[in-house]
């Protein structure tokens, strides 16, 4: 029961659950994120502005699942972004405003979803905060990307960056070269990803595990849970190409079940009490990506091999070295404006053992060491440039679970959407498949957006 309940929650990882909102599969179809570039011109700069931009906007969604009782969803929201900038540094501040209930205003939250300062100096730039990082050369999916936690807990959540929980880090850049780039990292604290607890999305049901009172978490805001990480990128003729390392923790949970003898007789097992502890691993990270042009296609690549602290594979709560891998390529089709990518991602489990239901790696697994996700997206602009169809889907191969979202975005005029789409889920009933445990989640959506 326990490896039935927990493998959805791992595969997750690898599976991208892109759920409903008003853009499916925005990591694949979007620029490039800022984050990840060098504006050296911006240090040149002696004049000071402040830029405002962000979006407002109404996102509406319908179940299918229980007919006209089912859920419905009405969420006002609204993204501000402010920046300060200078000769010398670049101040910014994103607010997340929502409207949980929009019969109850009070329940409304605002979040700070990014806050940091960066500094420019002759050699680099130094970066300082509450910042969302993109490392690796996927579209829209990574497997070597380790340094903010993704939050999954959202079924409205669908592009990388908006799934990324900011973290408090320092990052050093070193210029190398006309165009490459050196990065160093430290974060002084581990934050794990974010599952949903209850309700339609869950995927850990917590309640069925066994324990004495309630389970234990470790508390991670302490130097022994602090992380470090470096990274060099560079272009080699018609490649992009990146060596990266990470030293701190696997982002997925472990769990210690301790079993002791609490009452008088030995041959009873209610004489026996069960605690739950939630456990991460300490791994390093080891990693190379690449991306390069081919005539009209884009080929990409990533490469990891997670190094545990259990290496031998013989303490159930904590994950095994990891090989992790991603290779697929995008098109834009000659004589057209219709966008293509497809995309693999996997794992690899060294030294797997399937048969202790209540190790970690079997908790993640389908009977097999192996993991496989197939990404595809397609995107079918109108001539004018007014509407947009975008179709994106995935297939889990070994879980034989599959999720389709079709999009369909009406420009209205330069600064105002409007996006109908659908989200559709299923798979065969096998153990661990999360897409046929959301097979009653399909639904339908309509956002309207105003961007300034």
């Amino acid at each position: 029961m326990k490896r039935a309940i927990m493998s959805g929650a791992m595969l997750l990882a690898l599976s991208l659950p892109v759920l409903w909102a008003g853009d499916g599969f925005d990591g694949i179809f979007d620029e490039p994120a800022e984050e990840t570039t060098v504006d050296r011109s911006a240090a040149e700069a002696d004049t000071r502005a402040i830029v405002i931009s962000g979006e407002i906007g109404l996102d509406l969604g319908y179940f299918f699942d229980n007919g006209w009782e089912s859920e419905s969803i009405a969420r006002p929201f609204a993204l501000l972004r402010g920046e300060v900038r200078s000769g010398a540094a670049v101040g910014t501040v994103v607010f997340e405003i929502q409207a949980d209930d929009p019969l109850a205003p009070s329940d409304s939250s605002v979040m700070i979803d990014e806050l940091s300062l960066r500094i420019f100096l002759p050699f680099g730039f130094i970066d300082a905060g509450l910042l969302k990082v993109e490392w690796g050369k996927g579209d829209g999916i990574h497997v070597i990307d380790p340094l903010n936690p993704l939050d999954r807990s959202d079924g409205r959540v669908t592009g990388l960056l908006d799934m990324k929980i900011a973290e408090a880090m320092v990052r050093l850049g070193f210029y190398l070269g006309g165009n490459g780039l050196i990065e160093l990292v430290y974060l002084p604290f581990f934050h794990p990803d974010v599952f949903a607890a209850e309700g339609r999305w869950t995927v850990i049901d917590m309640s069925s595990f066994p324990s004495a009172g309630a389970i234990v978490s470790p508390d991670t805001r302490s130097l022994m849970y602090s992380r470090a990480a470096a990274r060099i990128t560079g272009t080699i003729g018609p490649a992009d190409l990146g060596l990266l390392y990470y030293f701190g923790f696997m982002g997925e949970p472990g769990f210690r079940f301790t079993t002791t003898f609490t009452g008088t007789d030995p041959y009873d097992p209610s004489h026996y009490t069960t605690a739950t502890d939630i456990v991460y691993t300490r791994a390093h990270l080891f990693g190379v990506e690449g991306a390069w042009a081919a005539g009209p296609f884009t080929f990409r690549t990533e490469v990891g091999y997670w190094l545990t602290e259990d290496r031998e594979g013989t303490i159930p709560e904590r994950y095994n070295d990891r090989l992790v891998y991603l290779g697929g390529a995008d098109v834009m089709i000659p004589g057209t404006d219709i966008y293509l990518s497809i995309q693999v991602a996997g794992k690899y489990i060294v030294g797997f053992d399937g048969t202790d239901a209540s190790d970690v790696d079997a908790m993640s697994a389908f009977g097999t060491p192996y993991t496989n996700t197939v990404i595809g997206a397609l995107e079918i602009p109108s001539r004018d440039g007014k509407f947009k169809l975008r179709i994106g889907g995935l297939y889990l191969v070994e879980g034989e679970g599959y999720a389709i979202f079709p999009d369909l975005t009406w420009t209205i005029r330069d600064d105002v959407e409007l996006i109908t789409g659908v989200r559709i889920y299923g798979g065969a009933d096998v153990a661990n498949n999360p897409y046929h445990a959301w097979d009653g989640n399909d639904s339908a959506g309509i956002v309207i957006r105003y961007v300034f």
